[in-house]
């Protein structure tokens, strides 16, 4: 909930240009208010749908990019040591290319 808090009140700092620590507080108390009114089955909703198009989002992102390569993994690392200022030098290994 920290990160939620921080990162919004970055937000709406920059959207709205007012202090951080206002709009953290801002979010805080909209939060808050967001939890008695709903409860917790309206938050784990939220939860629950923020988790489904984040798993959408990372499912389309990697489709694309696998598309962009024919669907090869090969391709996708040759063109990676192509691109890398190391080349080969940190891609040598599959297991280092893995670990990306």
């Amino acid at each position: 909930m920290i990160a939620q808090l921080v990162g919004a009140g970055a937000l709406i700092k920059l959207l709205l240009g007012i202090d951080y620590w206002i709009a953290v507080l801002i979010v805080g108390v909209l939060m808050t208010i967001y939890v008695v009114f709903g409860g917790m089955i309206a938050t784990s909703w939220v939860q629950i749908t923020k988790a489904v198009l984040l798993m959408l989002g990372t499912l389309i992102i990697s489709l694309l990019v696998f598309a962009k390569f024919d669907f090869s993994l090969l391709k996708m690392f040759e063109q990676m040591k192509t691109a890398t200022p190391l080349g080969g030098a940190f891609l040598h290994r599959e297991i280092n290319m893995m670990c990306l």
